[in-house]
């Protein structure tokens, strides 16, 4: 055998670092996975009062959620402690009135929802649904106030979720 071979019935001379490359793939990919977090939070109108160099620590801070079609985000209602920002995907924002639930706004990327619930630990004031598939960006009430964001964000003044106007005063 030439000194590159192994014997593959015995598994004679594989080294026992098997499981190193796929820790290194894992990594790359988060790195990847972080990367393009980056570069889509400079791209939500709410961040973009945000100094550019505070925009990876709250890359950091996210966590991704993964929805299916029709699966609930949020419940009108519940009491919340998580704020998110849709990455990719849409969602319908549907109010509670009178025992019918009535779809007020569609969500879709870069838009965000769940804030009343850091910034005045209000309940939800409305049901969070995902149309078809639905990534979002999570981020908990603690890591919220770790990271000063309720002075750093200028949150829009609105009663339910959904694309109602600039997310940001105008400077």
């Amino acid at each position: 055998q030439s000194m590159g071979c192994v014997n593959s019935k015995t598994n004679e001379g594989i080294p026992a670092i098997e499981a190193e490359p796929k820790q290194n793939d894992v990594t790359a990919s988060q790195n990847v996975d972080f990367m393009g977090n980056i570069v889509f939070l400079q791209k939500v109108p709410l961040l973009q009062r945000l100094p550019p160099e505070f925009i990876p620590v709250v890359a950091a801070a996210l966590e991704p959620v993964n929805k299916k079609n029709d699966e609930m985000v949020i419940r009108q209602g519940d009491v919340g402690h998580e704020f998110y920002i849709i990455q990719s995907g849409k969602a319908d924002v549907l109010v509670d009135s009178e025992g019918f639930k009535q779809k007020v706004a569609s969500l879709g990327p870069g838009d965000y929802f769940g804030e009343n619930a850091l910034l005045h630990e209000e309940p939800r004031s409305a049901t969070i649904k995902a149309v078809g598939s639905l990534r979002l960006l999570m981020l908990t009430s603690k890591k919220f106030q770790d990271l000063g964001l309720r002075s750093k964000l200028q949150f829009a003044k609105r009663k339910a979720v959904g694309g109602l106007g600039p997310a940001v005063a105008p400077r």
